[in-house]
C-alpha cells in the first residue's frame, strides 16, 4: 500500500465507517463505540498487524574521536594563549540540513512483512540549511538560513534571522 498508516487514521476510519447505515444493521450498538487507542491496539492485534518504525543507519564516530577532540582543543588553546585571542572572537558553528517535507517514520503493516515501504511526496530530500553559531563567551549569533534557490523566498521572516539563497548549496 505504501501509505503511512497511523493509529489515529485507523480510529478515524472506524468512526467514519460506524456512521454508515449498513454497519448499524450489522452492529446495533456501534454508536456506543469509543474507537479509543486501546480499541485500535486490540484491532491491530486481532488482525496480526504491527506498528513498524522506519529505521536508518546512524553515523559512527571514528575510533580515535577522543584523541582527535583533545588535539583540536589543545590547538585552539595554544593559539588563544599565543596570540591572546579574546573569547568573543572564537566561535562554533554547525550546519544542519532540514527537509521541507518530513514523512512519518511509522506505519501499520502485516506482522512478518519483510519490506516496509512508505509513499512520500518526493520532496523529503529537498532541503534548506540552518546554521547555528555561538561565541566562546556564550553569545548566541543570529540564525542563518540558506535556501537552495536562485532568489530569496518572498516570505516575511523575523528580523533576527538572516536569509540567503544559493543555487548550489
Amino acid at each position: 500500500q505504501l501509505k503511512t498508516v497511523t493509529r489515529y487514521m485507523i480510529s478515524a476510519k472506524a468512526r467514519s465507517l460506524a456512521g454508515k447505515q449498513e454497519y448499524y444493521t450489522l452492529y446495533p450498538d456501534i454508536y456506543k463505540y469509543q474507537f479509543s487507542y486501546k480499541w485500535v491496539d486490540r484491532f491491530i492485534f486481532r488482525h496480526s498487524l504491527v506498528h513498524y518504525r522506519y529505521t536508518t543507519t546512524i553515523q559512527k564516530l571514528p575510533e580515535n574521536y577522543a584523541e582527535l577532540q583533545q588535539k583540536f582543543l589543545s590547538f585552539v588553546l595554544y593559539w588563544r594563549t599565543k596570540y591572546n585571542y579574546p573569547l568573543n572572537l572564537i566561535d562554533n558553528m554547525d550546519e544542519t540540513p532540514m527537509a521541507f517535507n518530513l514523512p512519518s517514520q511509522t506505519t501499520v503493516e502485516k506482522r512478518g512483512a519483510q519490506t516496509i515501504s512508505i509513499l512520500t511526496t518526493g520532496h523529503e530530500f529537498t532541503n534548506f540549511t540552518i546554521t547555528l553559531a555561538c561565541l566562546a563567551d556564550g553569545t548566541k549569533l543570529p540564525l542563518f538560513i540558506i535556501f537552495k534557490l536562485v532568489n530569496v523566498p518572498r516570505e516575511q521572516f523575523p528580523n533576527s534571522i538572516y536569509i540567503h539563497a544559493n543555487p548550489s548549496s
